[in-house]
């Protein structure tokens, strides 16, 4: 009798649960080369040749090859993929902010959010984040708000 009615505990449980109770995004934490590395104005001191567009760097070759500024010499691409890249502004910007994340179906999302001050300069700025290496074939979906 205690066997059926864990069962049917089981059962209950296991079909009460909807897919979306199932199915939560896992945020995971990001780093930045100003952490890291003590790096400073990286929105106008790294450079890569791109246009409201991102990059994954997965090598410490990819990123001598495409990436440019004084800031970091070598990076740990043993450890992080660094994502990066460009977007040009109608303003100036107050800080930047990454929300990424992994849904249960595993995929990834760095959503960048870019708060915007009232000067009238109009930059084209870089974005990066360093995540958590990712396998040879993951990939990650960038989108980037900017407001004020």
């Amino acid at each position: 009798m205690k066997n059926f009615l864990v069962i049917i505990s089981l059962v209950t449980l296991l079909v009460g649960c909807t897919k979306s109770e199932q199915c939560r995004s896992a945020k995971i934490g990001t780093e930045s080369m100003e952490t890291l590395y003590g790096c400073e104005h990286t929105e106008r001191s790294l450079g890569i040749d791109l246009k409201d567009n991102h990059s994954i760097i997965r090598s410490q070759a990819q990123f001598d090859d495409l990436v440019t500024g004084s800031c970091a010499d070598e990076l740990d691409f043993e450890k992080y993929d660094l994502i990066i890249g460009k977007k040009q502004l109608s303003s100036g910007v107050e800080k930047i902010d990454y929300d990424y994340s992994r849904d249960c179906n595993g995929k990834y999302t760095l959503n960048v959010k870019i708060k915007m001050n009232l000067t009238s300069e109009a930059p084209n700025i870089t974005f990066h984040a360093l995540v958590p290496k990712l396998g040879a074939a993951e990939t990650v979906i960038v989108t980037v708000e900017a407001n004020h």
